[in-house]
C-alpha cells in the first residue's frame, strides 16, 4: 500500500476537521475583534489596563500551551493522543464563552478581578481544545499536499467564523436588546455552536500517523530533553518567529478595526459602525476565501514558502493605497480586498508549515513530538496576539482616549488612524524577511524520503 493511498483524506473528514476551526474561532474571533471596544465602551474599564490584563494572561496562557503540549504527547488513548481532548475540552469552552461577557456591575476593582479571571478561564479552555486540535494535522496525514488541503479547509471556516464575527456580531447585539444583556445573548449562541462543532470534529477524524522508530513510541521523554529537541529544530524557530510578528500583526489589526470604523462611520451622514463593519468584513473575506481555493494547486507547483512571500507583498501593496486617503470608503474597500487576496496565501499555509516541521524534527532528532512543536507554535500566535492587543490599548491611552466618550479627542483619533494605517505595513515587512530563510519546502521530500525507508527497515525485521 503507498503512503498517498493510505493517507487519502475523505470529504466528510475534511469538512469536520475545518468545523473544529469554525468552533475555535466564532467565540475567539468575537473577542479578538470586539472585546476591547466591549469593555471600553459597554463595561467603561480603561483601555490601557485592559491591554496589559490581556497581554499578561496571554504570556500565561502561551506557558499553558507549552505544559498542554507535553500533555497531548503522553496521552495513549483509545481515541488517539490529540482527538480525546478536543471531547474533553468542549464542554470548559462553551461555560467559558458565556462567562467573558457575564461581567458584574461591581466596583471597577472587582470588574478588572472578574475580566482576568475569565478571560484566563477562556484562554485555558481554548488551549485544552485548540493545542490537540492543531497537531491533529500531522496525525491525520503526512502527505504535505493533503496537509495544505486540511490547513486550506480549516482557514476557510476558521474565515467564515470570521466573517459572521465580524458581520453579525453588533448586529445581533443590537437585536437581541443591546447594552450588556444583547452581548451575554450573542455569547451563549455563538458558544453552543462551538461547542456542537467541536463534537462533530471528534467524532469524524481519525489519526493515522505513528512516529518512523515504534521502539520510541511510548518511551517517556523528559520536557527539557524535548525542549532542547525543539529548539535544535531550526525551522520550527523560523516559523515561530513567523507565527509572532503575523499574530502581532494581527491582534493589532482586529483590536483596532472597530474602533477605525466607528471613527469612520462618525464622518458619514449615510453609515453606521454595523453597516460599515458588514462591508469591510465582506470585502476582506471573500477575496480570501475564494483565493484559498486557488492557492492549493499554485502551493503544491511553487511552494508553501513561496506563496506566502508573494501574498505578504501583495498585502503590503494594499497596506499602502490606504495612505491616500484613509477615510475614503472606495480605497477602504480597494485596500481590504487587495489585503484579503495577499492574506489569503499567508492563511492557506500557517499551519501546514508548522506541520512540516515535526517530520523535520523527528529526521535529526529521532523524535516525533507533534503536541510540543504545535503548542510551542501556538505560544507565538497567542502571545502575538496578547502583544498585539495590548500595544492597541496603551498607545490609544496614551493619546488620551476616553472609554465610553462618543466623540475622542483630536489626539486619540490621530492615534487611531496612525495604528490602522501603518503598523501592517511593519509587520508584513518582517514576515517578507523572515520568510527569506525558511527553505524546508526543498527538504522535504528527501526527509520524508528517510523516514519512510526508516519505517520500512523495521518492517522488514
Amino acid at each position: 500500500m503507498t503512503i498517498a493511498k493510505r493517507n487519502t483524506i475523505s470529504l466528510t473528514e475534511r469538512v469536520s476537521y475545518g468545523s473544529g476551526d469554525f468552533a475555535s474561532g466564532i467565540v475567539w474571533h468575537v473577542s479578538t475583534m470586539f472585546l476591547m471596544f466591549y469593555y471600553t465602551m459597554v463595561i467603561g474599564l480603561n483601555p490601557a489596563t485592559i491591554g496589559t490584563i490581556i497581554f499578561a494572561s496571554k504570556v500565561f496562557d502561551g506557558v499553558t500551551d507549552i505544559g498542554m503540549g507535553f500533555i497531548v504527547d503522553k496521552t495513549h488513548s483509545k481515541h488517539g493522543k490529540a482527538r480525546p481532548w478536543v471531547l474533553w475540552g468542549s464542554v470548559p469552552f462553551l461555560i467559558s464563552g458565556i462567562l467573558l461577557y457575564t461581567v458584574p456591575d461591581v466596583s471597577t476593582f472587582w470588574q478588572l478581578v472578574y475580566v482576568a479571571i475569565s478571560y484566563n478561564l477562556l484562554s485555558f479552555a481554548y488551549t485544552m481544545v485548540n493545542i490537540p486540535y492543531g497537531t491533529l494535522t500531522s496525525l491525520i496525514t503526512q502527505d504535505q499536499y493533503e496537509r495544505s488541503v486540511l490547513n486550506v479547509t480549516r482557514m476557510l471556516f476558521s474565515t467564515a467564523a470570521a466573517m459572521i464575527a465580524g458581520m453579525g456580531t453588533l448586529a445581533i447585539v443590537k437585536m437581541l436588546g443591546g447594552g450588556q444583556k444583547g452581548w451575554i445573548f450573542m455569547s451563549i449562541i455563538f458558544s453552543i455552536v462551538g461547542f456542537i462543532c467541536l463534537l462533530l470534529c471528534f467524532k469524524n477524524t481519525k489519526e493515522r500517523v505513528k512516529p518512523a522508530i515504534k521502539a520510541l513510541e511510548n518511551r517517556p521523554l523528559p520536557l527539557k530533553t524535548s525542549l532542547k529537541f525543539l529548539f535544535n529544530n531550526k525551522y520550527w524557530v523560523i516559523v515561530l518567529a513567523f507565527f509572532l510578528v503575523q499574530n502581532i500583526a494581527s491582534g493589532v489589526g482586529t483590536a483596532i478595526s472597530t474602533f477605525f470604523v466607528a471613527q469612520v462611520a462618525s464622518a458619514s451622514a449615510s453609515l453606521t459602525t454595523e453597516s460599515l463593519m458588514g462591508i469591510l468584513t465582506i470585502t476582506t473575506v471573500i477575496p480570501t476565501v475564494l483565493c484559498m481555493v486557488l492557492a492549493l494547486p499554485v502551493i503544491k507547483r511553487y511552494g508553501k514558502r513561496n506563496v506566502a512571500m508573494v501574498g505578504t507583498v501583495i498585502a503590503l501593496i494594499g497596506s499602502f493605497i490606504i495612505l491616500i486617503e484613509p477615510y475614503s470608503l472606495p480605497l477602504l474597500i480597494a485596500t481590504n480586498v487587495i489585503k484579503g487576496i495577499g492574506g489569503a496565501a499567508v492563511v492557506a499555509i500557517l499551519f501546514a508549515l508548522l506541520a512540516d516541521t515535526i517530520e523535520y524534527g523527528e529526521w535529526r532528532n529521532g523524535v516525533r513530538t507533534e503536541g510540543l512543536i504545535y503548542s510551542a507554535g501556538s505560544f507565538g500566535a497567542k502571545v502575538g496576539t496578547g502583544f498585539g492587543t495590548a500595544v492597541v490599548g496603551w498607545m490609544l491611552a496614551a493619546a488620551g482616549f476616553v472609554s465610553g466618550a462618543a466623540v475622542q479627542p483630536e489626539s486619540a483619533q490621530s492615534m487611531i488612524v496612525f495604528i490602522f494605517l501603518w503598523l501592517p505595513i511593519l509587520f508584513n515587512l518582517l514576515m517578507i524577511i523572515i520568510l527569506y530563510f525558511y527553505k524546508l519546502d526543498k527538504e522535504f521530500p528527501r526527509i520524508l524520503a528517510d523516514l519512510a525507508a526508516i519505517r520500512e527497515g523495521q518492517t522488514d525485521k
